[in-house]
């Protein structure tokens, strides 16, 4: 007997629930307060490291909107490897740890962040996210 439609999507929706879905949108262009909450990494098609680190904004008008906070390839590294440095309160020349950036995003780190729209050298805009700073969990409201 066929499945219903209803019963592939519940079918579907419990195979995946552990899975992050990777935001496809940013907010509008300004700074945000947001906590990071998952990071995402995976081995692509030129066996080269890629990551997407994802947050949710927690206060203002897109409140709970999740969106990409750094997104980092295998010609990228050098913004994860400064990134997780930011992150992990290091200094000098931190490594691409992103074992480590997981389990400090998992103690509930908050960022000040600010989204900037703007054109690459071909003249195609990009919405980029750039980390501002690290907040205490105090700072936060």
């Amino acid at each position: 007997m066929a499945k219903t439609l209803d019963q592939v999507y519940n079918d579907n929706t419990k195979a995946y629930a552990d899975h992050v879905v990777i935001p496809r949108s940013m907010p509008p262009d300004g700074e945000y307060t947001a906590q990071l909450t998952a990071v995402v990494d995976w081995v692509g098609q030129d066996d080269g490291l890629n990551v997407v680190v994802i947050g949710k904004i927690v206060d203002g008008d897109y409140q709970g909107r999740e969106f990409v906070v750094m997104r980092a390839g295998q010609t990228t590294l050098g913004f994860l490897k400064a990134f997780a440095g930011l992150i992990l309160g290091q200094t000098g020349t931190p490594g691409a740890d992103v074992a480590a950036l997981k389990a400090k995003i998992l103690e509930g780190v908050v960022v000040q962040v600010n989204v900037e729209t703007r054109p690459n050298k071909q003249g195609v805009e990009y919405t980029n996210a750039h980390v501002l700073r690290v907040l205490d969990n105090a700072d936060v409201a």
